[in-house]
């Protein structure tokens, strides 16, 4: 619809995070962007993707081109808590064949149980239209 939103995390070697946000805003100047930011606290350590006791899974939907495909997955992935880790997004086709493709790596914890998740992936799969799919990454084979 004309508009992109990206989230960046970054480490720096700033004292302050105010210094962080002026040197962002000076490095993207002209491009005439809304630029806001936050200081995180995490726990992960640099090179780090995954919370410890997480198994990594990849989470599928494909379907016609719909306003929502994000927002309705990643809105019934947060009621759950879990972390999304990745997440890439393609439309493919034009036209009336226009399908959306959308690809999430989720970090789920090793005590979950997925047959909850599975079961409302199941139900926004049904209400959409749109295929979903769910692997865990340890299972999967190239």
């Amino acid at each position: 619809e004309g508009e992109f939103a990206m989230i960046v995390v970054l480490s720096h070697t700033h004292k302050t995070f105010s210094q962080v946000q002026k040197a962002v805003r000076k490095a993207v100047g002209a491009w005439k962007l809304t630029v806001s930011g936050k200081d995180l606290k995490g726990t992960l350590k640099r090179g780090e993707k995954h919370q410890a006791g997480s198994k990594a899974f990849l989470i599928s939907v494909v379907g016609k081109d719909q306003t929502g495909i994000v927002y309705k997955t990643s809105r019934l992935l947060a009621g759950h808590k879990l972390n999304i880790t990745d997440l890439n997004s393609k439309i493919l086709g034009r036209g009336k064949n226009t399908l959306y493709a959308l690809m999430l790596e989720v970090d789920i914890p090793k005590k979950f149980r997925l047959i909850n998740l599975e079961r409302e992936l199941k139900q926004m799969s049904h209400e959409t239209g749109l295929e979903v799919r769910m692997k865990s990454v340890e299972r999967l084979s190239l």
